[in-house]
């Protein structure tokens, strides 16, 4: 397709503890107004697509079962990665390097996905 975007798979190789370190938390009232609309039920599957390093994935990590943070940059898996083995109750978060369009999942088993500030990827 001649109008398809596509970005090179290390794109941001080497930036992620930079991206980590001074990128903006999402405010504790957007995720709790979040919560209140979507109201996960803690046993479900979050998916956090275009991840980074967790901006999303770990504040919400406590109201699901089990917790897919995806990003087409190995540099922030390995962040997330990091971070969920130095978390308490982080045990459950699954570090994903893939595109979205390349999950293999059920169809169903997600409750919520999520997708923060990256609108350079979608």
């Amino acid at each position: 397709m001649a109008n398809e975007v596509s970005f090179q798979s290390d794109l941001y190789q080497g930036t992620a503890s930079y991206y980590d370190r001074f990128r903006l938390s999402y405010p504790d009232t957007m995720l709790a107004d979040l919560g209140r609309r979507t109201s996960p039920s803690g046993r479900g599957r979050l998916l956090d697509l275009a991840c980074g390093t967790g901006q999303l994935t770990f504040p919400l990590r406590d109201r699901f079962a089990d917790v897919w943070a995806v990003d087409a940059e190995s540099d922030m898996t390995q962040v997330i990665r990091a971070k969920a083995a130095a978390t308490m109750d982080a045990a459950h978060v699954r570090a994903v390097t893939a595109k979205a369009e390349e999950l293999d999942m059920e169809a169903g088993s997600i409750e919520l996905i999520v997708i923060g500030n990256a609108p350079h990827r979608v």
